[in-house]
């Protein structure tokens, strides 16, 4: 079974390299397709990176017929946290309370996980190609990546069908682009406007991110008041103090939300390594995300992985954080769970939704 498991991690980590860099800054639009047919353009159907890691909504798998079809159903119990991806052959269970998945015919198990994301779930788009023996590509076009899911139904190559493709793939960018803009303004006078009628902050977008103390701190309130609202945030850990940290991380995780190392010194590539250890033992998860302690100068950037670096200190009134915030293209929050009170955090969350900020899931290829 060991060799098994070790095979296949072996293998997922060959695919995985073949495939091109991630992102840089700049949103990333994916498009996806099943063989020879190319998926609508929709902001349901678009992959997403998460801990360095490719998801793609698991329904997805189910959007080809025909031809395209790859014969791979997706079922998901929100009751009891479980996605089954199932053929006549394989059957896949991703435990979402768990945080990891196994071979329901071999009971082999696997640390890879599914997440929820805006009530749909999303699965781990390698490790479920090379559990089902399918082929994966990530090809860049003028008009942004296509993620293409192949089985041996297929007839068109990458190129080929990169090339026959390209006329759609641009109409379609075209109407999603217009399906996300902004209304253009009416020429009609305006009425005058009451207050907040005109607070429209749609071009900033907001990230936000938790310091995480060793003792918790607010953790569990701040939290709580993330789930109401329904955000995002990274949560960044030093490595040292995971273990200690254990069930709060696995709620962190089981919650849609990102996990980062909080680094500081040197050996920062020996504290990656440490801090993926046991994220991995405590929580079946490893990151590629991190952010540099107060006063750290050095960075591991260069090697591949992504800093997240605040530019707002969220450790303030509200309202100074808000006008630290406002006038900026890209703000990155920093609170700290050690200082920062629930209350506090929910009357600046409060106040970003009511004055129509952009909070963005704190994903590496955004920042």
């Amino acid at each position: 079974m060991k060799k098994r498991v070790c095979a296949l991690l072996c293998a997922l980590v060959c695919v995985l390299g073949l495939l091109p860099a991630r992102a840089g800054a700049a949103e990333t639009v994916f498009f996806t397709a099943i063989n020879d047919n190319l998926l609508p353009l929709t902001a349901s159907s678009m992959p997403a990176w998460v801990d360095g890691v490719l998801y793609v909504p698991g329904t997805v798998l189910e959007s080809g017929s025909g031809a395209s079809n790859l014969h791979i159903n997706c079922n998901y119990n929100p009751e009891k946290k479980i996605c089954t991806l199932y053929t006549l052959n394989e059957t896949l269970v991703f435990d979402l309370e768990s945080n990891n998945s196994k071979n329901a015919h071999t009971g082999e198990m696997y640390y890879f996980r599914a997440i929820v994301r805006g009530g749909r779930v999303y699965v781990p788009i390698a490790f479920v190609c090379q559990f089902f023996g399918l082929s994966l590509s990530r090809i860049k076009t003028p008009y942004g990546e296509l993620v293409r899911i192949k089985n041996n139904s297929v007839i068109l190559s990458d190129s080929d069908f990169t090339d026959g493709a390209a006329s759609l793939m641009e109409t379609r960018l075209k109407r999603y682009q217009q399906s996300i803009a902004p209304p253009a303004p009416s020429t009609d006078d305006p009425p005058e406007p009451t207050q907040g009628e005109d607070d429209n902050h749609s071009g900033t977008r907001v990230y936000l991110a938790v310091q995480c103390p060793a003792d918790g701190g607010s953790l569990s309130g701040i939290l709580n008041v993330l789930d109401d609202y329904r955000y995002t945030a990274l949560f960044l850990v030093r490595p040292g103090e995971i273990e200690a940290l254990a069930p709060l991380l696995r709620r962190i995780v089981g919650s849609g939300h990102t996990v980062g190392l909080l680094l500081s010194g040197g050996g920062l590539e020996a504290q990656m390594a440490r801090g993926n250890e046991a994220l991995g033992k405590v929580a079946c998860i490893t990151t590629g995300l991190f952010a540099m302690e107060s006063g750290s100068g050095a960075s591991l950037s260069a090697l591949g992985y992504v800093e997240y670096s605040a530019n707002v200190d969220g450790n303030n009134s509200a309202g100074r954080v808000l006008s630290r915030i406002s006038g900026r293209r890209q703000a990155r929050v920093l609170w700290d769970a050690g200082t920062a009170s629930p209350g506090s955090v929910s009357q600046l969350v409060r106040q970003l939704r009511q004055e129509n900020y952009t909070i963005r899931p704190a994903v590496e290829p955004e920042f």
